[in-house]
C-alpha cells in the first residue's frame, strides 16, 4: 500500500515501525521507518508485506511509532476513503522459470514485461545452426507443462522452416522440480531463396533504311 506522509511540525519527525493492519489470512508485515523534514511533503512510501497462506487478505490500515507513541490507522475512521477496508485474493503460488540460451546474449533489448533473456546469432544464407535452451525452475512448487511457442512478425510458413524444436523431448523430463533444469536444442535455418527470378531480355532492333 503506498500512501503520501506530511509533516506539518516545525521540527523533524521521525516516524517507525509503520505496518499494514491486516485480518484474514497470515500476514507478515514489513515494517518501514522515515524520518519527515520540518514543515515538508507530501512524501511517498511504500508498505508492503508477504501472504503466508491462501486465502482473502483484509487490509484495514496501517500501525506508526511517533514520538514514542503507537498509533493503529483504520481507514474506515479517515477522511476521503472510499472503503473502511480493502479485500485481497491470495492465490496459490504459481511457478516460476529463469531461461537460458547457448548463443551470445544481445547488448540491448526490449524491456517489455514479457521478455526476461535475449540471444543472437548471425548466419549466411542455407545453414542450419542449433542452439540449447535451459529451463530451470527458480519457484517452489514443480513445473508440469511448459507450452512453447514463437511469436514474430513472419508468415507461418517461414517461421516453420526457420524454427524448430521437439516437444517430446522436453516433455520427458517433465515435471521440473524447484531448482532443477530441463533443456532442448532449438534447431535454427536460415531460410532464404537463391534462384533469382527469371528475367527475359527483349531486343528490339530498329532498321532504318536510307533511300
Amino acid at each position: 500500500m503506498s500512501m503520501l506522509l506530511i509533516n506539518p511540525l516545525p521540527f523533524e519527525l521521525h516516524v517507525s515501525n509503520m505496518r499494514l493492519l491486516t485480518n484474514g489470512v497470515v500476514f507478515e508485515s514489513i515494517p518501514e521507518s522515515i524520518s519527515l523534514p520540518a514543515e515538508s511533503g507530501p512524501i511517498a512510501v511504500t508498505l508492503a508485506g508477504r501472504p503466508k497462506e491462501v486465502g482473502d487478505l483484509e487490509i484495514l490500515g496501517f500501525s506508526t511509532h511517533t514520538l514514542g507513541v503507537k498509533s493503529n490507522c483504520r481507514l474506515r475512521y479517515m477522511e476521503g476513503m472510499l472503503h473502511p477496508q480493502y479485500t485481497v485474493e491470495v492465490i496459490p503460488v504459481l511457478p516460476r522459470i529463469d531461461v537460458a540460451t547457448s548463443l551470445p546474449q544481445t547488448a540491448s533489448f526490449s524491456s517489455g514485461d514479457n521478455i526476461i533473456t535475449s540471444a543472437s546469432i548471425s548466419v549466411y544464407g542455407g545453414e542450419s545452426p542449433e542452439c540449447t535452451v535451459t529451463i530451470t525452475n527458480a519457484g517452489q512448487v514443480p513445473i508440469e507443462m511448459v507450452d512453447l511457442s514463437v511469436q514474430s512478425t513472419l508468415d507461418a510458413v517461414t517461421e516453420s522452416k526457420i524454427f524448430k524444436w521437439s516437444d517430446e523431448n522436453l516433455i520427458t523430463q517433465l515435471p521440473s522440480q524447484p531448482g532443477s533444469s530441463a533443456s532442448l536444442t532449438l534447431y535454427l535455418y536460415a531460410a532464404t531463396d537463391f534462384i533469382a527470378p527469371l528475367i527475359r531480355n527483349y531486343v528490339t532492333v530498329l532498321v532504318n533504311q536510307v533511300v
